[in-house]
């Protein structure tokens, strides 16, 4: 029997992912990484050299954690038809030490003021909002009036359900801010038709805003800002676990992602541990072995 990838395979392997209550953004990269196989192949029926041969073709054109994220997605979808003894293996790869150039807080605060300039409220707000909740897009139809009043959104996502603390500061702003829209009730930030403002319009309002603030489009999106949210926590408080709760992660692993460096800081904490190694003179090291003590360790200890 041959197993094709057709249309109606790849609607119904939607349908089921909807079934499952996967979000919407899920759906969205599973049915593209499956659109992606079904164009590999051009009609010919899916074996497990041809799934090699397409897993190769993607880890020599995109980033390891991407082709991770396909391999998934085509994985759930064989499971889905019934074939999970051709599931691939992802790749391997060692942890990213620091990511590429995140949002800084400076270039955080020009966003605000840039929206604040142009006279965008609800802007204002979200950006407000998304850095000091880590919320996702997806997520903010659940920070409601009724939320900010009681200082806790519930959030009901991918199955899950978390609550998450609003602060005291945050939730008088978005009262405040409610009051002069005129809404009483249900989520904050609607479109003008009153209904849950969406991703595409948060996305095309960012970007919107990065020349009048100086920061560069490609360090601006939505995730962004739960990256930054994700950073100033860690830094305040280097707990993970409270962290990955907040975020709403399974694990910490993913979690561990968020508050990776940019490499601009890494580069800058080598650059001061080089001066402080080349200010320090090392240690006699006569005086310190009969002294006892180690003298790479008594040099590294005055740094």
């Amino acid at each position: 029997m041959e197993y094709i990838i057709t249309a109606g395979e790849i609607n119904g392997y939607r349908s089921e992912l909807i079934r499952q209550e996967r979000s919407e953004g899920t759906v969205g990269q599973y049915i593209a990484a499956l659109r992606k196989l079904a164009e590999f192949l051009g009609g010919r029926a899916v074996t497990k050299e041809a799934l090699g041969e397409w897993k190769q073709a993607v880890a020599e054109r995109y980033c390891p954690r991407s082709v991770n994220a396909m391999i998934a997605a085509v994985n759930g979808f064989l499971s889905y038809w019934g074939r999970p003894e051709w599931k691939l293996r992802s790749l391997r790869f060692q942890r990213q030490l620091f990511r590429e150039e995140e949002l800084t807080e400076e270039e955080y605060r020009a966003l605000v003021q840039q929206a604040r300039r142009e006279g965008d409220e609800q802007m204002v707000m979200l950006l407000r909002t998304m850095a000091c909740t880590g919320v996702r897009v997806s997520e903010l139809k659940f920070l409601t009036v009724e939320s900010a009043r009681r200082g806790t959104a519930v959030i009901r996502l991918k199955g899950k359900t978390r609550q998450i603390p609003l602060g005291e500061g945050l939730c008088r702003e978005l009262l405040a801010y409610v009051r002069r829209e005129g809404v009483s009730s249900g989520p904050i930030f609607r479109s003008r038709r009153g209904r849950p403002i969406d991703r595409r319009r948060v996305w095309e309002r960012l970007k919107g805003l990065c020349a009048g603030a100086g920061v560069e489009e490609k360090k601006v999106h939505p995730h962004a800002l739960r990256h930054f949210f994700a950073r100033m926590f860690y830094r305040l408080t280097r707990d993970l676990v409270k962290l990955a709760d907040l975020l709403g992660h399974s694990s910490v692993d993913t979690t561990r992602i968020y508050t990776a460096s940019s490499c601009s800081e890494h580069r800058r904490l080598l650059d001061e541990m080089a001066e402080a190694i080349h200010k320090k003179s090392p240690p006699d090291r006569k005086d310190a072995c009969q002294s006892g003590q180690n003298p790479y360790f008594v040099r590294f200890k005055k740094l």
